[in-house]
């Protein structure tokens, strides 16, 4: 990672912190989630633009593909002059554009809002687990990321009192509050 990368998840890291064990211990526990719904955003939006890129990419085109004044398209009917179908696909194009743009002024905000508040609860965990030894990383992949199940932690961590289980959890989770 260079250092702008660096400097940007620090930022993002900054803005998503939380002082609370129990806002932390829920952001680590829908970590996934936060990732598919950052994810789901992005393709969301991403799929409005293309949308709307499409049609000016295709007008641009269609104004390429002109053919000299008089040809026909080989269906037969009225013929479209030169200059009748280069304005008409100039204003489809403009069209185009316009909604583009409506979109761009309508919907950046937002999407960049939430893009931001996201990231910043996503890289706000990412820190967290850095900052964890190996093992208490481990430990609260294993309850809270991956939840493989109580038992299963309980019997690999040898804890044999289920409330210890969540008492060391909020142990590692306080050390790095």
């Amino acid at each position: 990672m260079d250092e702008l990368e660096k400097e940007l998840l620090q930022k993002l890291a900054d803005s998503g912190r939380v002082r609370s064990l129990d806002l932390l211990r829920s952001d680590i526990k829908n970590y996934k989630h936060l990732k598919n719904e950052l994810n789901c955003l992005d393709v969301e939006y991403a799929k409005e633009v293309i949308t709307r890129q499409e049609k000016v990419y295709q007008s641009d085109e269609e104004i390429q593909k002109i053919k000299s004044p008089g040809k026909g398209d080989g269906l037969g009917g009225h013929v479209e002059s030169l200059d009748q179908k280069i304005n008409r696909l100039t204003e489809e194009k403009d069209k185009a554009n316009e909604e583009l743009r409506k979109f761009y002024q309508l919907n950046n905000y937002v999407y960049y809002n939430r893009k931001w508040v996201l990231m910043s609860r996503i890289a706000n965990v990412e820190k967290a687990l850095e900052e964890m030894s190996e093992d208490d990383r481990q430990f609260i992949k294993d309850i809270y990321i991956e939840a493989i199940g109580f038992k299963k932690v309980m019997k690999k961590y040898r804890i044999e009192n289920n409330g210890d289980v969540y008492r060391k959890a909020s142990n590692i989770l306080r050390k790095i509050l």
